[in-house]
């Protein structure tokens, strides 16, 4: 399976960690459902070039989720719950055009490595506590 689209389903619960046998899934789309808590890592997604989970419930810390993914480009974790520092690893994705970060509770200063991201489009980091 290349693609995974369960978007507006009213899915609810966990997101679990069962994507290990899905290595070739280059797109993931589970936006505006009932999701919550902590995001599983998702670094056996290596071809992901798509993802989007806004709009549920999701918490916690983003780490490094995805930093096996560097290929990256569209990047939708808006309107969530995430919080901690910016996710550093995001910055290795140098193929990343859209970064909607927005309406999480991220914290901390925004790095000199955005400065890597050259592709970026759209990038929204607004309502957040970011500082610097």
């Amino acid at each position: 399976m290349e693609a995974l689209d369960l978007s507006f389903n009213m899915l609810s619960g966990l997101l679990l960690s069962c994507f290990d046998s899905m290595s070739v899934l280059s797109t993931f789309y589970m936006d505006n459902n009932l999701l919550t808590g902590a995001l599983p890592s998702l670094n056996e997604l290596e071809q992901l070039s798509e993802f989007n989970i806004s709009s549920n419930g999701f918490s916690g810390s983003i780490g490094d989720s995805f930093c096996s993914s560097t290929g990256i480009v569209f990047f939708d974790i808006s309107n969530n719950e995430f919080s901690g520092p910016w996710p550093e690893c995001l910055t290795d994705s140098v193929r990343l055009q859209d970064v909607l970060l927005n309406n999480n509770l991220f914290t901390g200063p925004v790095p000199a490595s955005v400065g890597k991201l050259r592709s970026v489009i759209i990038f929204q980091l607004f309502e957040n506590f970011f500082s610097g």
